[in-house]
């Protein structure tokens, strides 16, 4: 396992379908955790705070993660 911190949502854009693909295989449903939720509540509430989204990788695929901010 190796973990990584995204801190600009255009990286977390290019990881956003296999985000919702392991969101989606997971068994703890969250719409609020779907990349278009998580890119939209960004773009509107921001208020320069730093982005900070907490990936966890199982043999190169997302097995986890969380999305924050500071």
């Amino acid at each position: 396992m190796r973990y990584h911190w995204i801190e600009d949502i255009e990286e977390f854009c290019k990881i956003a379908r296999e985000w919702d693909e392991a969101l989606a295989a997971s068994t703890g449903y969250n719409p609020f955790l779907f990349s278009d939720f998580i890119i939209t509540w960004w773009k509107y509430f921001n208020d320069n705070y730093a982005l900070r989204i907490f990936v966890v990788y199982d043999g190169g695929n997302i097995a986890g993660g969380i999305p924050l901010y500071i």
